[in-house]
């Protein structure tokens, strides 16, 4: 080709650089003056139009960064790229997302209800918490003035537990008996009660013992009517010990003997005298127990016939002397109580069956606190007596309780009895 500067010299080859221009027509191709090859890069508008591509003064490719949106980003005269930050809003609308002086984003925290939560002067964070029913209503949750959360423990029934002034936490605890729930019950000092339950007994009276009172009637001879505490006993085992007789008539007497018994091997045979009071009775002095609800059980058999088998109780009172008298009439075969004033009511027609190995149980419990009757036992009945004010007469000031049996037989007889047994019980 030829070179339109001239010819080069025979030691050299040279070549010529042609580009076509969009026309058609051949251009040169430029070098400079370093034989560097120069090329002007163009890019292309969304319309079609070219621009020249920039570079900086160091060679540089220069670009500005631009959104979908056609919005430039900025860089400030230190060379930081500037942008506004946005956030579209649940409805679509894009709002401006804020830093504070320092740079740092700023968010506000919010809920799905579109409350905002707070910050403080101090930086603190600001919410009221609240929580939802068993019905789904919200209700705000407390704190105390020392920003401690307040709770109030509750069971499934509803019912709140409860805490004192002391800051003590205070509930009824309950236990569960076939099904239906009873309060545990404490002492005065707060120590849980517990006792030894027996299954219902022949009265339908379900009964608590306490280790003492198991211990006095381990071995016993209280197997018929359980309630009560023993106070004294005497199955007469070991003798007749502190027992007062007073035989009244011809031919009457107490003896011990060991042909019929029902427990400890011996009872005491009671013959009525034949005149006189026709008596045989028996006193057992026992001191008076801080509680005064006192029951008298004896056990006893009979040979063929007899007048009267007469228990009673007896207890000096603010000076006045009280009985509590339960009998049976073995002429009539009834059961009879001594009134307030001085008679008798009947109670029942019960035959209790002859024979001195056949033994009977009767019982009477008196409250000489409230100066009245509790009720009366025998056989298989129970009599609710507590309607009856005790029998009351003379004076006296003794702290004892005396426990009396009559034996009293029909005029002209010595009639036979047996007292197997006698039990003193308290807090009846």
């Amino acid at each position: 080709m030829v070179n339109p500067a001239g010819d080069f010299p025979d030691f050299t080859r040279a070549i010529l650089l042609m580009a076509r221009d969009p026309s058609g027509d051949l251009i040169p191709i430029l070098v400079d003056a370093n034989g560097n090859l120069y090329a002007l890069f163009k890019g292309e508008t969304a319309l079609g139009a070219l621009h020249n591509i920039r570079i900086d003064t160091d060679g540089q490719l220069v670009i500005v960064p631009r959104g979908e949106s056609g919005n430039y980003m900025d860089v400030d005269v230190n060379g930081f790229l500037t942008a506004v930050l946005k956030g579209a809003e649940g409805g679509g609308a894009l709002h401006t997302i804020m830093v504070d002086a320092s740079g740092q984003l700023v968010t506000v925290p919010r809920g799905a209800s579109g409350n905002y939560m707070d910050v403080d002067v101090n930086g603190y964070l600001t919410a009221v918490l609240k929580g939802a029913t068993g019905g789904g209503a919200l209700h705000t949750i407390m704190i105390d003035a020392s920003g401690q959360l307040i709770t109030v423990p509750r069971g499934a029934s509803g019912n709140y537990m409860d805490v004192d002034v002391n800051g003590y936490l205070t509930a009824v605890l309950k236990g569960e008996l076939d099904g239906s729930l009873y309060t545990a019950s404490v002492d005065a000092s707060g120590r849980l009660q517990a006792f030894i339950l027996d299954s219902e007994s022949q009265w339908g009276d379900v009964l608590k013992v306490g280790n003492s009172e198991l211990a006095a009637r381990l071995g016993g001879i209280k197997t018929w009517d359980w309630r009560g505490q023993v106070l004294f006993q005497n199955d007469f085992s070991k003798g007749m010990g502190n027992v007062l007789r007073y035989p009244s008539g011809t031919g009457s007497s107490i003896t011990f003997d060991p042909s019929y018994w029902q427990t400890g091997g011996y009872a005491l045979k009671l013959v009525a005298g034949s005149d006189s009071d026709h008596d045989a009775a028996l006193e057992f002095l026992v001191e008076s127990p801080p509680s005064l609800r006192i029951g008298l059980e004896v056990a006893w058999s009979y040979v063929l016939n007899f007048q009267y088998l007469w228990i009673q109780l007896r207890r000096y009172v603010g000076g006045v002397i009280y009985y509590a008298d339960w009998r049976y009439d073995g002429v009539n075969y009834r059961l009879e109580m001594r009134h307030p004033t001085g008679s008798w009511v009947q109670y029942g027609n019960p035959y209790f069956l002859a024979g001195p190995e056949q033994f009977h149980r009767m019982k009477v419990v008196a409250d000489f606190d409230a100066k009245t009757y509790v009720r009366a036992l025998d056989a298989d009945h129970e009599w609710t007596l507590s309607q009856y004010d005790l029998y009351h007469v003379g004076t006296g000031f003794l702290s004892t309780i005396y426990c009396r049996v009559d034996w009293i037989g029909r005029p002209g007889y010595n009639d036979v009895g047996y007292l197997d047994s006698v039990i003193v019980t308290v807090g009846e």
